[in-house]
């Protein structure tokens, strides 16, 4: 067999593997798409790359389920580079799908800011 034969035969495996997971169900995609962001070490990477693989990925890893079960801690944790604008629409926007770490997160700023604004605005006994 010669090497062009060997990598069409390359070529029609990847195709015939990327046609039956596109066969798969939404649900069942998005249930992949939401562990590989609850599980992953570098949950963004993985999930862009998961994205790349083809089109119809790239509207299951945007659903609100996936990102509920992102691992915030951890995409802060590996992502330090991030930033404090990306993180705060990271942030947001998690908190917005429902995802509890980021909900955790936005009140306690909110707390904390409150907090804050009291004690600006109170006058201090002499």
């Amino acid at each position: 067999m010669t090497n062009c034969n060997r990598s069409m035969e390359k070529v029609a495996a990847t195709r015939y593997e990327a046609s039956t997971l596109v066969q798969l169900p939404t649900e069942l995609m998005i249930e992949i798409a939401s562990r590989v962001a609850a599980q992953s070490e570098d949950a963004m990477a993985d999930l862009g790359n998961l994205r790349a693989t083809y089109k119809a990925m790239c509207v299951v890893c945007g659903a609100a389920k996936v990102g509920r079960h992102l691992a915030l801690c951890r995409v802060l944790r590996r992502q330090f580079y991030l930033g404090p604008e990306y993180r705060a629409t990271l942030i947001t926007g998690l908190a917005t799908v429902g995802n509890p770490e980021a909900c955790f997160r936005s009140g306690m700023c909110l707390v904390f800011r409150e907090a804050v604004r009291r004690n600006h605005a109170v006058p201090r006994p002499a």
